[in-house]
């Protein structure tokens, strides 16, 4: 029972998509864009009903890779996503059992910048600190449940911002 925690609804999902884009190299520098499609499948544990999150997922992707003097390399990645959400969720009310759907939209929008140093080691290493920001705003659209007569829930708009900072390392053979 490691790590479980009983009457708490975990959840496994699946993912499928693909991605196709293009980028070029102008004068060492790299500047791309990419599309991607994504459907997941969230299905929820502890569940008897079957309950399910499906999500389809458009995200478009312009990123870049600027070389600097000395060693120093500037990436950045700006992408957009459109996210169209159906919750499949069934209800029981003693001997009766009933189905909600629920559909909705989400916008999320992410920005992300790293500077790096690329060291040379004994000719054998390449080590690549890094530091940088990311930034995220996703918002969900209004929705109301459906196929419910004894408790509908409507929601309204929420947003969520993340600023995050990035600081890592990178070891090359």
């Amino acid at each position: 029972n490691h790590g479980r925690v009983e009457n708490m609804t975990g959840y496994r999902g699946t993912n499928k998509g693909a991605t196709i884009g293009f980028d070029a190299e102008i004068d060492n520098n790299i500047v791309g864009i990419a599309y991607s499609n994504v459907h997941s499948v969230f299905k929820f544990k502890n569940s008897k009903n079957n309950d399910k999150e499906l999500i389809n997922s458009h995200v478009v992707s312009i990123y870049g890779q600027k070389e600097l003097p000395k060693n120093f390399a500037l990436q950045a990645l700006v992408s957009a996503s459109k996210n169209f959400i159906k919750d499949k969720t069934t209800y029981s009310y003693g001997d009766t059992k009933i189905k909600s759907n629920v559909k909705h939209r989400n916008h999320s929008y992410n920005a992300e910048a790293l500077l790096h140093y690329n060291y040379l080691l004994q000719s054998k290493f390449v080590i690549t600190p890094n530091i940088g920001l990311r930034y995220g705003k996703s918002r969900d659209g209004v929705y109301n449940e459906t196929g419910v007569n004894v408790q509908e829930i409507a929601l309204t708009m929420k947003e969520n911002n993340i600023l995050s900072g990035i600081v890592g390392t990178k070891v090359t053979v």
